[in-house]
């Protein structure tokens, strides 16, 4: 049955052995040229596998939940010998110190003060960084009042205090990595995400006190990077130094997509740093100037983040999840006898999801739909709220709410049923996997987005049999610029637009009904060699391949090279 089951209370999606990146290498796996050696591989992400969620309104048990975002299900494919996380301490009495024996990963654990971690991470990291970064197009600032949701400290004297507990956390992630270096072995420093951009500072300036020990460092972002203006605007000139000097001490760095790498390109010839002596646009290499005249060559570079397709698809063909499917069915028919044609959704409730206008844009289309067409479909919306206890966050969840009641309230009293179910508490894991495998759509319509994996996720769980699927895009998170995705979705002209997010619903749910009517008639399912091209893609272009394609480019970039003074191209 749908029960009312926060989302984040779900089975652990990665329960099966994954091989370790150095294990493959053991086996002297060849990239290029060069036989690629055992390295010890140490992670630093904000948080690890275990995150507590019961800030959440929930049913059900209130135990340590899994965390299954974007950034830990991929690290917890890359086969790392060391993870280095926030302990989640007041939120989270017991972590694990251990991944499952299948995988021997090790975390580290950093402790923080509640105080120190709620300006490290609510105020700086969530409250300024999280926003910005997202503010990728002025006029989706302007027009959406965005800056309602950057939460500035009131004056330059609280920014920089809470800015240092953001430094100070940085330094202590970098020194708990560097005490995991392992002598005399190749070792990598991976760091994660918008949280730990001055880490990278840390690490190099603690590695010219290790003579003995041999170390590359990497970044991965996994949020949007905004334009050029955008940092020095709001950080001003001095912390928006800081922040690419931070980056720039890695040898490699990755974005999702190209855009996102002109963006950061960009922002380092903007801000002009002296030590940098030479930016290569064609290959995005940027040459830095130590202290002491030694020059390293940066790689930037994008790599487009995915899922562990076989994982995902093996959980979603679980017996259970077909019993689930008869409930949801049941439920349906029972909320509207005339349900015929399912469009779920499942994200956090955060502004950038552009929920209230994929609401108005739900009610437009319902108006504009003949009765017996808009009465075939049912929506369901399963967002949990994000930050209620910021005003801003509250007011827009607020918003959602009511849009989505008066849509219910008027086709009730005008046709007997409710076009949306909203889930505000989520749903469980197999209810989520039993959703996707039954839905007819997928609404992707972000303000920005890093990438997007839902989108990926539907493709990974239809098994056979399934009823085809078709994708409705704004041109907004980075999954767009993948022409897989790209040229099988009906895409959102301007994601500012409720008429435009309507209307690209319409033409799709017109493309859902006529395929299912040609299937009838015993004509090609045109729907189902567009989902099996979207899935052979996904399998293809897995996290496995994203983590190894980061391994094999961290092995080219910063080598020695004599020549490197004359090969720089002057900015």
């Amino acid at each position: 049955m749908i029960n009312n089951v926060n989302f984040f209370q779900k089975t652990q999606i990665f329960n099966h052995n994954l091989t370790k990146i150095k294990k493959s290498r053991s086996d002297q796996l060849t990239f290029g040229k060069r036989e690629m050696p055992e390295e010890n591989i140490i992670g630093l992400s904000n948080r690890a596998l275990n995150f507590d969620i019961g800030r959440y309104k929930r049913t059900g048990d209130q135990g340590v939940q899994y965390s299954n975002g974007g950034l830990v299900t991929a690290m917890k494919g890359a086969g790392l010998d060391v993870w280095v996380a926030w302990d989640g301490l007041p939120l989270v009495k017991n972590q694990k110190t251990t991944l499952p024996a299948s995988d021997k990963t090790q975390i580290k654990h950093i402790k923080f003060d509640t105080h120190y971690h709620d300006n490290f991470y609510g105020k700086i990291s969530n409250g300024v960084i999280w926003p910005l970064f997202h503010m990728t197009e002025p006029k989706f600032s302007e027009q959406e009042n965005l800056g309602r949701f950057l939460l500035m400290p009131e004056n330059e004297e609280t920014f920089n205090k809470e800015w240092e507990d953001y430094r100070s956390a940085n330094k202590d992630f970098a020194r708990s990595a560097l005490e995991s270096l392992k002598p005399g072995e190749d070792n990598i420093l991976w760091v994660q995400d918008y949280h730990l951009m001055l880490t990278p500072g840390f690490l190099r300036e603690g590695l010219k006190e290790k003579t003995n020990v041999k170390a590359k460092i990497a970044y991965f972002h996994h949020i949007p990077f905004p334009d050029k203006g955008v940092l020095k605007d709001t950080f001003g000139e001095e912390k928006t130094r800081e922040v690419v000097k931070g980056l720039l001490s890695c040898d490699l760095i990755g974005f999702h997509v190209p855009s996102y790498v002109n963006n950061f390109m960009d922002t380092v010839e903007a801000v002009n740093l002296p030590e940098v002596s030479g930016i290569d646009r064609e290959n995005n290499i940027i040459t830095y100037r130590e202290s002491g005249g030694k020059q390293r060559r940066i790689k930037v570079k994008d790599f487009p983040i995915s899922i562990d397709f076989q994982a995902e698809n093996r959980l979603a063909a679980k017996p259970e999840v077909k019993e689930e499917m008869k409930d949801i069915q049941e439920e349906l028919k029972d909320n509207n006898p005339d349900h015929k044609y399912l469009v779920f959704n499942i994200e956090r409730a955060d502004f950038t999801k552009n929920l209230v206008r994929r609401a108005k844009a739900i009610g437009q289309f319902l108006e504009k739909t003949s009765q017996n067409d808009h009465k075939q479909f049912t929506f369901v919306i399963a967002a949990p709220p994000s930050r209620m206890d910021v005003e801003s966050y509250a007011d827009n969840y607020k918003e959602l709410k009511k849009e989505i009641g008066h849509i219910n309230n008027q086709y009730e009293q005008k046709e007997g049923y409710s076009p949306i179910i909203f889930r505000e508490n989520g749903v469980s894991g197999n209810e989520k996997l039993a959703m996707f495998r039954l839905a007819d759509a997928l609404v992707v319509n972000p303000i920005a987005d890093g990438m997007n994996l839902v989108a990926k996720e539907i493709a990974a769980y239809k098994q056979p049999g399934d009823r085809p699927f078709k994708l409705v895009m704004s041109k907004t998170p980075g999954i767009a610029q993948d022409p897989v995705f790209r040229d099988n979705s009906v895409l959102i002209d301007d994601v500012l637009s409720v008429s435009d997010t309507a209307s690209a619903m319409g033409k799709a749910f017109r493309i859902i009904k006529e395929n299912r009517e040609n299937v009838e008639s015993g004509q090609e399912d045109k729907l189902l060699q567009e989902n099996l091209e979207i899935q052979q893609s996904v399998k293809e272009n897995n996290v496995k391949k994203w983590s190894d394609d980061i391994m094999e480019e961290l092995n080219k970039a910063g080598k020695p090279n004599e020549d490197l003074r004359s090969q720089a191209v002057t900015s």
